[in-house]
């Protein structure tokens, strides 16, 4: 895919304001021309709202950052928000309904509440009269579909919810509907509320680093399902060392600051225990993990293989240790989709798993424009395909001659916003093949036709 520099390079040839291309011209400068280029990539999406994406969001929901006020929002570092306060003036924010009436001057009429920043604490507290909110990135534009354990939900207006006469954003049962437009921008209410924590996968934070939410790469996926792991049978059959905690890894491969430090291995390490529930100890055995989470000595594991902590052990009688090299790089299961979420079409999903959802999650179908910042000339439109980026030199060859100054040329202006407004023409009839052809289901669809008529064998005798 070009770069938007070589596109550029494009539009100064055609403009023949400069004879050396990739610098400011005398009309035009580069620093104008990527400018256009910036507002008709982003029309050019909006116009067509054909760029989807899926977006798995945890429920109940969570946000980056908890506001006071809205003011606050431009300091979320390109995050999520959640302004969890009540300001109707601008003045003061109040964090319970009771609270207004006291700001307010009036005698206190409303019910008070608890004031939550997060929607997990609803699981301790399931406070009333507050929204089940949830928001989604800064770059959305709308919601198409929104499911919430492989179950559709059905958009709803406030006003009916409101002809229920009853307190809808604070019911709790089951998800069934979504309503749209209930507060800031990019924030969507959620009825019926889940009053319970259903936060499937939590990296866990390294004993060791306390400030930090996750080190380095996720290794292992535990869980109520069974996940096995595959390895390469070229690699390397043997390890460098075997550690039991976090103290043992970091000083076997320490290099030798402190002075009790002699040895280090070079290599790759297999830890041989496993954190029971209270996660303060670590058991090689089974019978030791299950002896330090409670269970009695007679329902303990009884093991007639002893447990090996290097691969060569198998040999005599160990129990054979698979070894896994390397972060999680794909999740199959014959029953279940997986799929890694990408930000644009030309990006590669590769690098390190970052965050897994599950089932129990809001999966949302949505439209999106490109993001807040600007494009670099070294960047490409990746919202696009490369057959429509002509589309945006041809909006960036429209705003040059339609400029007010030396070059205005509204004939060519006129001729070039025509071969734009063709691409956005085209960008909307992708839109119709994908509600078409795109049938979005975990299995097959069935599609009534007509059966065919009986044909019969060409040696068949004829009927009269």
């Amino acid at each position: 895919m070009a770069t938007i520099a070589s596109d550029l390079d494009w539009c100064q040839g055609f403009l023949k304001d400069t004879y050396t291309l990739g610098v400011d011209g005398q009309l035009w400068t580069r620093a104008e021309l990527l400018g256009y280029y910036n507002d008709g990539y982003r029309k050019l999406v909006n116009q067509a709202m054909n760029v989807k994406r899926w977006t798995v969001l945890e429920v109940p929901p969570r946000a980056t950052y908890a506001l006071t006020y809205a003011w606050e929002d431009r300091y979320i570092q390109n995050g999520t928000f959640h302004n969890w306060t009540m300001s109707p003036s601008g003045r003061y924010a109040c964090s319970s309904l009771f609270e207004l009436d006291i700001a307010e001057g009036y005698s206190q009429s409303l019910v008070g509440s608890e004031g939550i920043t997060q929607g997990w604490e609803r699981t301790f507290l399931n406070p009333a009269y507050l929204p089940f909110r949830f928001m989604l990135p800064r770059n959305h534009l709308r919601v198409v579909k929104m499911w919430y354990a492989h179950r559709l939900l059905f958009p709803l207006g406030v006003i009916e919810l409101d002809w229920t006469y009853q307190n809808w954003y604070s019911l709790g049962n089951y998800p069934l509907a979504w309503v749209p437009g209930a507060a800031d921008d990019r924030t969507y209410d959620l009825y019926e509320i889940q009053t319970t924590d259903t936060y499937d996968y939590a990296i866990r934070r390294d004993s060791q680093y306390f400030n930090t939410v996750s080190d380095g790469m996720l290794r292992s996926i535990s869980g109520s399902r069974t996940y096995g792991f595959a390895y390469d049978d070229n690699a390397s059959k043997t390890i460098a060392f075997a550690w039991t905690c976090e103290g043992d890894a970091n000083q076997l491969q320490n290099v030798g600051t402190l002075p009790y430090t002699k040895f280090f291995f070079r290599g790759p390490g297999m830890r041989v225990t496993g954190d029971p529930a209270t996660g303060n100890y670590q058991g090689i055995h089974a019978w030791e993990k299950e002896q330090l989470n409670g269970v009695a000595r007679a329902s303990q594991t009884v093991e007639t293989k002893p447990v090996g902590c290097f691969p060569w052990e198998s040999r005599y009688g160990a129990s054979v240790l698979p070894l896994g090299y390397g972060p999680v790089r794909a999740i199959e299961s014959p029953d279940r989709q997986y799929w890694p979420i990408v930000a644009w079409h030309d990006q590669i999903p590769l690098g390190k798993l970052d965050d897994i959802h599950s089932s129990n999650a809001l999966m949302v179908l949505e439209d999106i424009e490109p993001d807040a910042p600007l494009l670099t000339p070294g960047d490409t439109p990746g919202l696009l395909p490369p057959q429509l980026q002509k589309y945006l030199r041809c909006y960036v060859l429209f705003r040059a001659f339609n400029r007010q100054g030396e070059g205005y040329n509204p004939a060519m202006a006129e001729l070039w916003q025509r071969r734009y407004l063709m691409g956005e023409q085209v960008l909307r009839r992708f839109g119709w093949i994908q509600r078409q052809d795109k049938n979005y289901a975990r299995q097959p669809v069935h599609v009534r036709t007509r059966p065919p008529r009986p044909h019969l064998p060409s040696h068949y005798p004829s009927i009269w």
